[in-house]
């Protein structure tokens, strides 16, 4: 075997094995290093003594145009079993020209309050300005098609009995509009998120968070960039300074995906550009020599997990390669390859004809997330920055 087929084999070893390694293996790893290191220690917490007051929520929503859900956001809030001296809901607005403002303040309560902006600075603008006017020891984050269990915010500031936790992450569940077959091909790999997250949060080292429910202590609150979000970034200070980051699996809610493979191919495009370009723009908390448990996080979890597509293309090509000279191995690789994409095809072609094969939404939903993938990170290496970031109907 000369040099360049010894090259081609390993090269294919090692993009087979990447593959592997972001879609089970890391999983497998962590729960591994949770049975022998994480027993104990940084479970989420109950509170010890029911008289001593709750900490002082200040809810924050950035909207634009929210006429349509703000009303039952706003109820939703209300409904939650908290104390309501403890409690403060500010929506800011980005801009817009609906009724927003008006329904907020119809609501004459006063928990709420509305800060309102003729210039569009997006989600991320309207968050430090309402993060600024906060009175709250806790600033929690979420959205205006989000909706929150009842017991929401008693969940959420349980993991802040610990001095060591800066931020919590509610556990999301995603609901699709008319059951789209969106939310059958993303479940697997949502609860194969949530159990990363979960596990990575028991060992100390979890490092990102739903912008749909996140909370951070207000003192550790330094400001978000216009261009990122704060599921990226807030993660991301939090650690730096020594914070650990907790998932809180019992504060739920609830929040409306893409309903469509077009919309959730769109979403992924700017959410793997703006999390691509946030990530980077803290590159030190990559370094394993100054932030050892982070950084392995968040090179499994995250950079690796968006190179995928470049591994993904290394198998195909390695393995022809090999096919075309004749190696057992690359006959092998190269026709399960292939018959996967072809299937993958078959299958996109007869969901436009609205026709059900097996393993379909699976195979879509998998190709649709590397496909954006793939865009996202070349707009990133590439240079493109989201001008601001916004979501759902704050574009």
């Amino acid at each position: 075997m000369g040099f360049w087929d010894s090259a081609l084999i390993g090269a294919l070893a090692a993009s087979v094995l990447l593959v592997c390694y972001v879609y089970g293996g890391y999983l497998v790893m962590l729960w591994i290093l949770h049975r022998c290191f994480g027993k104990g220690g940084r479970d989420v917490s109950t509170r010890p003594d029911d008289t001593v007051a709750p900490p002082r929520i200040t809810v924050i929503v950035a909207a634009y145009n929210e006429e349509a859900r703000i009303a039952r956001r706003l109820q939703n809030f209300l409904d939650c079993n908290y104390p309501a001296e403890r409690l403060e809901i500010i929506i800011a607005l980005d801009g817009g020209d609906d009724r927003t403002q008006e329904i907020v303040e119809g609501f004459n309560d006063t928990r709420i309050s509305c800060l309102s902006s003729t210039e569009r600075t997006g989600k991320s603008g309207a968050q430090n300005a309402a993060a600024a006017a906060a009175g709250g020891e806790i600033l929690l984050f979420t959205d205006a098609d989000t909706e929150f269990a009842v017991d929401f915010l008693d969940r959420i500031v349980e993991p802040f009995e610990d001095s060591r936790v800066g931020l919590v992450d509610g556990r999301l569940f995603f609901g699709y509009p008319g059951g789209s077959d969106v939310a059958v091909s993303q479940g697997f790999y949502w609860r194969m998120e949530l159990a990363q997250r979960d596990l990575e949060s028991r060992l100390g080292i979890l490092a990102v968070a739903s912008g749909a429910c996140l909370a951070l202590r207000a003192s550790l609150y330094e400001g978000l960039p216009l261009q990122y979000g704060d599921d990226c970034i807030l993660p991301l200070q939090v650690t730096r300074h020594g914070h650990e980051v907790r998932h809180h699996p019992l504060a739920q809610a609830h929040d409306i995906g893409a309903p469509d493979f077009e919309a959730e191919f769109a979403s992924r495009v700017r959410m793997t550009l703006r999390n691509w370009g946030g990530t980077w723009s803290m590159a030190e908390m990559l370094n394993p020599l100054r932030h050892p448990g982070v950084s392995f996080g968040l090179w499994s979890h995250k950079i690796l997990r968006w190179l995928s597509p470049v591994f993904l293309a290394g198998i195909f090509v390695f393995a022809h390669f090999l096919f075309f000279q004749g190696h057992t191995l690359g006959y092998i690789v190269a026709i399960v390859a292939d018959g996967l994409l072809a299937w993958t095809v078959i299958c996109v072609l007869a969901f436009r004809l609205s026709v059900r094969l097996p393993m379909q939404n699976i195979l879509i939903g998998f190709a649709v997330a590397n496909s954006a993938f793939m865009i996202g990170v070349a707009k990133g290496v590439l240079g493109q920055k989201m001008k601001q970031y916004s979501k759902g109907a704050s574009r």
